[in-house]
């Protein structure tokens, strides 16, 4: 539940702050795939969050199922980077509940942007481009 700080901008000698209510060990799980088409032509993605808990095998294996129904998974470590790091930088929540709506809207702004998620290809380790 704390923030992940980033530096940001202020006016000089106002430094600013990141108010967080409280200490918290609550979390959210999210695990999540970039899915290509076939014909590379097409980037989907596809995410699921646990409040709550560890994603553990049944988890993965539900998300697994689900993605062979679509295509197979696709490496994600760099959206997962652009939404903690970038996106979600600063950001405060008061509850799990805070963070699975953030998280859920950025997604879905990543998702209409299919130049962005292939940008997280084109910087990968993949031997092929999208």
């Amino acid at each position: 539940m704390m923030p992940v700080l980033r530096r940001t901008w202020a006016p000089s000698g106002a430094t600013p702050t990141v108010p967080v209510r409280a200490r918290s060990h609550e979390k959210v799980s999210g695990i999540g795939a970039l899915i290509v088409s076939p014909r590379r032509r097409q980037i989907t993605l596809a995410l699921a969050l646990h409040p709550h808990r560890n994603i553990r095998g049944l988890e993965v294996l539900r998300v697994l199922r689900h993605l062979a129904v679509r295509a197979g998974p696709q490496p994600v470590e760099l959206l997962w980077s652009y939404l903690k790091y970038g996106r979600l930088a600063n950001f405060a929540p008061d509850t799990t509940k805070d963070i699975q709506t953030a998280v859920s809207h950025e997604g879905r702004r990543v998702a209409l942007h299919p130049e962005l998620m292939r940008s997280f290809f084109r910087h990968s380790a993949l031997p092929f481009r999208v």
